[in-house]
């Protein structure tokens, strides 16, 4: 489907995980073959940590309900100390909330309660959003052009998230809208986003590696 435009395609995927969050993008050209790059420098990972391409899935808000720090940034010795004198809230384990209601929890974990005023709807729309930026960032300061790229790739560009075994349309539909939400794609434009579940995830990993 994608391969048959004759101009190129950007496919970019991204794995909100319970704890933690990667990131990868492919530049789609016909007649090359496929390569995913793994976004591997985080803001506040520091310049010379190793590089990750996983990082926390938690958020601080204000008081106001404003996202304040994402990821790694949560890990900052000054943005802790800021957190801490300002009252944020830390929100870890929302991706939770989203789940269908049939499906049990972890033994022993119990349901994290958001600040009052925060959905998970909201949560998820920001942190998409956040790790679009990222993606964005990568490719503007990696290539040449960088920016004129993204500018040309970006209006009609594919989405992949990632869903746990289980999760349904009630879920994807939530997804889709945060994607919409957070500017991503537009109304017209929510076809492009799509699932896949964290069973599929893998081997298609170990293939575009040539690990199998």
């Amino acid at each position: 489907m994608v391969h048959g435009n004759t101009g190129r395609k950007l496919v970019v995927s991204v794995d909100i995980g319970t704890t933690f969050t990667a990131t990868s993008f492919c530049i789609l050209q016909r007649g090359k073959v496929p390569k995913f790059e793994e976004i591997l420098r985080w803001p506040k990972q520091g310049c010379h940590a190793t590089p990750d391409a996983k990082v926390p899935s938690i958020v601080y808000y204000d008081k106001d309900g404003k996202a304040r720090a994402f990821g790694a940034e949560v890990e900052d010795e000054e943005i802790i100390l800021q957190a801490e004198s300002e009252n944020w809230h830390k929100v870890e384990w929302w991706k939770l909330q989203l789940r269908p209601d049939h499906l049990p929890i972890i033994n022993g974990l119990s349901l994290p309660i958001l600040p009052e005023g925060l959905t998970v709807e909201k949560i998820f729309t920001d942190f998409l959003r956040y790790t679009m930026e990222q993606v964005k960032a990568y490719i503007t300061a990696t290539y040449g052009d960088g920016a004129k790229i993204w500018d040309a790739l970006f209006p009609a560009m594919y989405v992949v998230l990632t869903t746990p075994n289980g999760w349904e349309g009630g879920q994807q539909n939530k997804m889709r809208q945060a994607a919409i939400t957070a500017g991503i794609v537009d109304a017209e434009g929510g076809r492009r986003v799509r699932f896949v579940t964290e069973a599929e995830v893998r081997p298609c990993y170990m293939l575009l590696n040539a690990v199998v």
